[in-house]
């Protein structure tokens, strides 16, 4: 799937996203994700039928499909990864962001079930629950790296 946005990627190993720069790619990432858990519960789906298969077509043919349907789930892994997001859950669809807050490094986030943008942030070793509302009032405080 190829994009028009023009998203920088970082030198170094890791993108920051300032909370624009993620609600600007979460619905490309959201796509991807959904992507992702649709060729997974796809691919249980034809697990649980190659289980059951005793004939030798019957199972080959599910092989097939067993292989292009991981095929797509890495491939949409892949893609989230390269635009710099990681996938902390996929069902529920859990999306995070490194950013940078007053010079410390954080997680934007997003759920499925939130808003249609990033509204959302927690503490780098903090747990997902912990995640606090974003206050885009002093908008200065985010920062982009790289």
């Amino acid at each position: 799937m190829e994009t028009d946005l023009e998203i920088p990627l970082a030198v170094t190993d890791r993108r920051y996203f300032t909370p624009r720069e993620a609600n600007d790619i979460l619905p490309l990432l959201r796509g991807h994700l959904d992507a992702l858990a649709e060729s997974l519960q796809r691919a249980a789906a034809v697990s649980g039928l190659l289980e059951g298969a005793f004939d030798a077509a019957t199972r080959v043919a599910a092989m097939e499909d067993l292989e292009e349907l991981q095929q797509a789930a890495r491939q949409a892994m892949s893609q989230i990864e390269y635009l710099g997001a990681q996938v902390r859950s996929v069902s529920p669809g859990l999306l995070e962001f490194p950013a940078f807050l007053n010079g410390q490094t954080v997680m934007l986030s997003w759920h499925e079930g939130d808003p249609p943008r990033v509204c959302w942030w927690r503490p780098l070793h903090a747990k997902s629950h912990q995640r606090q509302r974003l206050d885009l009032t002093s908008p200065g405080s985010w920062e982009y790296c790289c």
